[in-house]
């Protein structure tokens, strides 16, 4: 038996052999057959010392590629952005001629809002309307620029009845719409403000007014104008708040009452003043704007898109209303927002006069390095003209002409405001103190 076994165990360790064996071969045989794909170009060497990067070369390719990335943001930005960002884009895009400019009211350190107000209902802010700022202030000027173009929107209206709105929410026409009421009430007329946004009123926060009752109640025969119209710290303007919220405020709005109420108050007051809601989410402009003599659309730059105002135009268009023309809300007067050269000079120009304090009575620097060019483009002109008299000085060889010159003012005055070496710019560029300067440098010289 013993026998047996070992014969039995060295068969099965010769096929286990020969198995491996075969496996071995086959193996040998694929190595073979096998291409190498990989060569030995240069051997690995250890480093002679410390390895550092190459700091000029990494500061240039990454400012190359920041500038590279930068670029393309902007002009992607520029593709998706379809906001109005200036005026002549605005008018060339809506056919309509823009009655103001406004430019972007900053706010006072201290009264933004709070963190648990953000996020809420609009916030009224009374600090923005123009009776609580400084007098000669930007915001000031520019609502009496809107103030005395709107006075001749309708000449042959006794007592004109206007209509503000906006194409969607947040644009400002509340604000615009108080603050043109408190431009034209400074003239000394008499002028009624009515908030006909009934699903969102302000205009009872901004005057400190009380809400109701209002142009709701009176509109459903529960009160009238005379008992609920509300005075405010303006002389001359009054305020007929929005009262409750209806449940049907387009309804009310284009009630016989309405029309009534219109007429009464045209009947009582200089001017008539409507801020009324939104145009494209809302019917209630597209109702009150065929009651009233004209309708202003407030567009504000960087935020209303081209096609909202268009359609906001066309809504108001096809109801019949007249469309007077749009309020450019929130510009930034300091680029001029493509408006011309002489624009943004004769800004920084008066600058100087109508300049901006800040709460603690300090002048502001916001515009001093456009006052800083000013000074340099003087200087650069005062240079100029005494170049120009010298050489004006050595080609007047007869005392005759001179001495005319001198005694005739007419003379004096051409030779001082001839000068064969500026340009037009240049000369709308002349203040009255470089043209003074110049005539007292020719004159000396003559």
């Amino acid at each position: 038996f013993e026998l047996v076994g070992l014969l039995r165990k060295s068969e099965v360790n010769q096929d286990l052999y020969t198995r491996l064996l075969q496996k071995y071969e086959e193996a040998r045989i694929a190595e073979a057959a096998e291409v190498g794909t990989a060569q030995l170009v240069d051997p690995a060497l250890p480093p002679g010392g410390p390895f550092r990067p190459n700091t000029s070369v990494n500061v240039f390719l990454g400012a190359l590629l920041g500038l590279v990335l930068g670029i393309a943001q902007a002009f992607l930005l520029e593709h998706i952005d379809n906001s109005v960002h200036s005026v002549r884009e605005l008018e060339k895009a809506m056919g309509l001629p823009t009655f103001g400019l406004i430019p972007q009211i900053p706010e006072k350190p201290g009264s933004g809002p709070s963190l648990a107000e953000r996020g809420r209902r609009k916030r009224v802010r009374p600090d923005r309307l123009i009776s609580s700022m400084e007098l000669g202030s930007i915001a000031m000027e520019a609502y009496r620029c809107l103030r005395t173009n709107i006075q001749f929107a309708a000449p042959d209206t006794k007592t004109p009845c206007y209509l503000v709105t906006s194409a969607g929410p947040g644009e400002g026409k509340s604000l615009t719409t108080s603050n043109l009421a408190i431009a034209i009430a400074q003239l000394g007329r008499r002028v009624v403000l009515v908030d006909a946004d009934m699903r969102r009123p302000v205009l009872h926060g901004l005057f400190g007014v009380e809400r109701g009752p209002g142009l709701s109640e009176i509109l459903v025969g529960n009160a009238t104008w005379q008992e609920n119209l509300r005075s405010t710290s303006v002389e001359g303007l009054h305020v007929l708040p929005a009262g409750q919220s209806p449940p049907n405020p387009a309804e009310l709005l284009a009630s016989e009452r309405t029309r009534t109420l219109i007429r009464e108050l045209s009947d009582n007051f200089d001017l008539v003043l409507v801020d009324s809601p939104p145009a494209l989410p809302l019917t209630d402009a597209s109702v009150l704007s065929t009651e009233v003599n004209g309708v202003f659309l407030v567009v504000r730059a960087g935020m209303a898109s081209l096609e909202a105002a268009r359609r906001a135009k066309a809504s108001l268009q096809n109801v019949g209303a007249r469309l007077l023309g749009v309020i450019f809300n929130g510009a930034c007067v300091q680029e001029g927002l493509g408006l011309p050269g002489h624009y943004r000079y004769s800004y920084s120009h008066y600058s100087h006069y109508y300049h901006e304090t800040d709460d603690d009575g300090e002048e502001s620097t916001e515009f001093g390095w456009r006052r800083w060019l000013l000074k340099c483009r003087r200087a650069l002109s005062s240079q100029r003209g005494e170049t120009w008299a010298a050489s004006a000085k050595g080609q007047t060889t007869d005392p005759q002409t001179t001495n005319a010159q001198i005694a005739d003012p007419q003379a004096a005055a051409l030779v001082t405001t001839t000068d064969p070496q500026t340009t037009d710019d240049e000369t709308d560029e002349e203040t009255d103190d470089e043209t003074t300067e110049r005539s007292r440098i020719v004159r000396s010289s003559s």
